[in-house]
């Protein structure tokens, strides 16, 4: 059985109070493919990305998201935003577990 790790967002991962869930809703309700690459990398803690990488490739986690995110956002968006973020370069061979 994988660990399920439950993961909350806003000043955990996502601790510049200019990316917040909003934020990212905002951003994603114009073209998606026109949102500036620096956006995305500047949306996760590096850190904080860096320990979640470490973990799931040591244990191949799944994930809950228990954020208010999920408020704002549908799953697919959560993952759009974590795959556009410097954790695709951590995670790029195994999307099936992102949130």
């Amino acid at each position: 059985m994988r660990p399920i790790i439950f993961l909350d967002i806003d000043d955990v991962i996502a601790i510049d109070p200019s990316f917040t869930g909003i934020t990212v809703y905002d951003a994603l309700q114009n073209d998606w493919t026109t949102i500036d690459k620096d956006f995305w990398q500047q949306l996760f803690l590096a850190e904080a990305i860096e320990s979640l990488s470490l973990l799931h490739q040591r244990f191949f986690c799944q994930y809950g998201i228990s954020s208010s995110w999920s408020n704002y956002l549908t799953q697919h968006q959560i993952k759009y935003a974590f795959l556009c973020s410097s954790w695709l370069m951590k995670v790029k061979n195994d999307k099936s577990s992102l949130p």
